[in-house]
């Protein structure tokens, strides 16, 4: 009866020591977009989707924003590149907005409505 006790322990505290791990975030990691490769983001009720994005350092990125909805703060959208280079683009409803930068340092970068309420990651690797 001891015996079997303490196996149902021993098994019990195993199941709790390995659910003790990093949690998952339950969003799948981005993965990098083929050069050239314009990538999607699309303003929702939601906020921005993707709201993380990977780019490759020193390569030229064409982003494209589409806002699909009205219930949002995100009309517009300002991308901050560096301390003395930030982007800022009025999101008109249903039309494509394309960002073109350059991307020189490996880090993470913020993009964010006017109101910095709404706000996605951009990886650069």
């Amino acid at each position: 009866m001891i015996r079997h006790l303490v196996v149902t322990c021993t098994l019990a505290l195993s199941v709790m020591l390995v659910g003790c791990g990093k949690k998952s975030s339950g969003k799948p990691t981005p993965e990098l977009a083929p050069r050239g490769t314009p990538i999607a983001i699309t303003v929702t009720n939601k906020g921005f989707e993707p709201d993380h994005i990977l780019v490759e350092k020193g390569v030229e990125t064409q982003l494209v924003f589409t806002r699909k909805t009205e219930q949002t703060c995100a009309k517009d959208v300002v991308l901050t590149i560096d301390a003395s280079n930030q982007i800022r683009k009025d999101l008109p409803m249903n039309q494509p907005v394309t960002i073109t930068a350059t991307f020189p340092v490996s880090g993470e970068l913020r993009y964010a409505c006017g109101m910095d309420m709404i706000s996605g990651v951009i990886t650069v690797q």
